[in-house]
């Protein structure tokens, strides 16, 4: 059995830990609350500009026909893969969820597949799964749509000059409370569903509004991506330190328990050794 020193000791330590844990749990839910409410506010103009954007390509009709950004291109020989996730770790199953999800695409693809990494820490585990480049880019609550402006131009600068046939960007889809779901969806070429135009007068053209559009709604499909996997990662961070609190209290108090079991050892021990000395003082004594 462990001395009562010893016991003290692991229920100090434990108890250190659970403090941690549990400051680390409540930084983790106010910074979910302000990403959650930056999310929310993020989603009107991300409907509304896409909204626009699909608008003017049906109003363009043949005039981007022939552009692979609204086209595609019939065979995929390269393609890149935007891979967004976190700059810390303690996230309970979140970058293993991530690093699963990326090694089933590049493992179902036909084409190489060159993984373009956001985030120091999940990006660790990422770029065992294939030919990788660290985007530097810090993840933080506070992050702006300007700071993906040179990552979105140079996704559509690569994918017109060639160098990429598709591009597609992983990320973590908050689904509320704690759930999240590791998800990949296209960014180029755009899949916009054809519908007969609206009769509208553009000016300038719509070809030419498209051009000055595209960036700016590329930019801002990246940056939504971002926020929800940082809404997801604080998710499962707070999750994960909830549970690390709770489990460093249980055994807190089995050590506890197992403290005072000890020191009633003890004392009895004790006690015991009193009488034995006393009954042998009395047999020494009453010796002739």
């Amino acid at each position: 059995m462990a001395t009562l020193a010893a016991i003290k000791d692991r229920i100090h330590s434990v108890s250190s830990i659970a403090k941690v844990t549990n400051a680390m749990q409540v930084v983790s839910a106010a910074q979910h609350q302000r990403l959650r409410a930056r999310l929310r506010a993020t989603q009107k103009y991300a409907e509304c500009s896409w909204d626009v954007l699909r608008r003017l390509a049906n109003a363009a009709g043949e005039e981007i026909s022939g552009d692979p950004v609204f086209a595609g291109r019939t065979a995929v020989q390269s393609m890149a893969l935007v891979v967004v996730t976190g700059d810390r770790g303690m996230a309970g199953d979140y970058y293993q969820a991530m690093a699963a999800q990326v090694r089933r695409f590049v493992q179902g693809q036909s084409a190489p597949v060159q993984l373009l990494v956001i985030g120091s820490h999940g990006g660790q585990v990422i770029r065992r799964l294939g030919e990788s480049e660290r985007i530097d880019l810090r993840l933080t609550p506070g992050i702006q749509v300007q700071e993906v402006s040179d990552l979105a131009q140079r996704l559509l600068a690569g994918y017109r000059e060639g160098r990429f046939d598709a591009v597609q960007v992983a990320y973590a889809r908050f689904l509320g409370g704690a759930r999240f779901e590791p998800t990949i969806e296209q960014l180029l070429p755009l899949q916009i569903e054809r519908q007969a135009p609206r009769q509208y007068i553009h000016e300038p053209g719509p070809r030419q509004a498209l051009d000055g559009l595209l960036p700016t709604v590329l930019r801002f499909r990246l940056f939504a991506s971002i926020l929800e996997s940082l809404a997801a990662e604080t998710a499962a961070r707070m999750m994960a330190m909830r549970t690390a609190t709770r489990n460093a209290q249980e055994l807190i108090e089995r050590l506890r328990t197992s403290y005072n079991k000890a020191r009633q050892q003890t004392i009895t021990n004790e006690m015991l050794d009193i009488i034995g000395g006393s009954s042998a003082v009395q047999q020494a004594g009453g010796q002739p």
